[in-house]
């Protein structure tokens, strides 16, 4: 029995209606009763995506990802080497560049020096020349080059006191002072040996030949078209002459694209370096126009130079 809740008379239990009030108490369908266990089921996600295939764990797996991550590592290092050295290389090519400017100035001053005592620049003991009364030269004496004359004034003054200046320089007497090898005279980008086939030592630079060469040279008074227009020395790349040979000099109206008769580049960037007069360095390519390269030549054309 249990009370109705409309008049709260007491109904049996299978009672379908209330007997006071006639109230309709349930359904003839019982309610589906569903199982605690089975409320708020939820289906379980796939870990596994069907876009992608599970790698199976084993020996060979396992060696094709230790692989795998050697190959990348391989990769990475040799991309960090390969960048590394670019570096390297570049800052001792810049390095180089830097060494060979200041040897052209270092030639330059001892010009100058050599200038200022003998009243024009080297070589000293020409036919041409006027002797200056302050300084001896001895008539029976053998005019050399240019870069045997400034060897004093380079730091070698007692190489110089060896050499018989009476003689050629290709006299055995002489050879070895000409085969001696001078730094000052060498462009450490040269991978060229530093004697020639005759064992003479060889200088990486020349002089103009519009103005120092084995007939004639030039005083600052000659060079009316200004030291910093008028080239003294430049780079070669071709044709490497012993420094104590007084036919090392180029036309600078060949250009500077190089060659056993031209002055030229050393390094890849394909530049050409030259000392003007005034001791100023100067980094030139070798597209420079022609005309630029004859009044860089020449001291006293009477052109203007312009920007170059």
């Amino acid at each position: 029995m249990f009370p109705c809740p409309n008049c709260n008379t007491s109904v049996p239990d299978d009672a379908l209606t209330c007997g006071g009030c006639g109230v309709f108490l349930r359904s003839t369908n019982p309610p589906t009763v569903v199982p605690a266990e089975q409320r708020m089921t939820i289906a379980p996600v796939p870990v596994e995506s069907k876009l992608s295939s599970p790698i199976p764990d084993g020996p060979k797996s396992r060696s094709f990802a230790r692989f795998g991550y050697a190959a990348v590592a391989i990769l990475i290092v040799s991309v960090l080497g390969g960048l590394l050295y670019s570096g390297v290389e570049q800052a001792r090519d810049a390095s180089r560049r830097t060494m060979t400017r200041c040897r052209l100035k270092q030639l330059g001053l001892a010009a100058y020096n050599f200038s200022d005592q003998y009243k024009h620049f080297p070589p000293r003991n020409l036919p041409s020349l006027t002797k200056s009364p302050s300084v001896t030269v001895a008539d029976d004496e053998v005019p050399q080059s240019f870069f045997t004359d400034i060897l004093p004034y380079i730091g070698q003054p007692e190489l110089y006191g060896q050499l018989n200046s009476r003689l050629p320089w290709t006299n055995a007497a002489n050879k070895p002072v000409f085969s001696t090898i001078i730094s000052t005279y060498m462009d450490p980008r040269v991978p060229h040996p530093p004697r020639n086939e005759d064992g003479y030592a060889i200088a990486h630079f020349a002089t103009n030949s519009k103005c120092i060469c084995d007939t004639k040279t030039v005083t600052l008074a000659e060079i009316t078209d200004g030291t910093s227009n008028t080239m003294l020395l430049g780079t070669v790349n071709a044709g490497f002459q012993a420094w104590g040979d007084p036919t090392n000099y180029r036309d600078p109206s060949h250009g500077f694209g190089g060659g056993p008769d031209a002055f030229g580049p050393i390094d890849r960037d394909q530049f050409v370096q030259v000392l003007l007069f005034d001791g100023s360095a100067k980094t030139l390519s070798v597209k420079t126009p022609i005309d630029i390269c004859k009044k860089l030549g020449d001291p006293r054309d009477g052109q203007p130079l312009g920007d170059f």
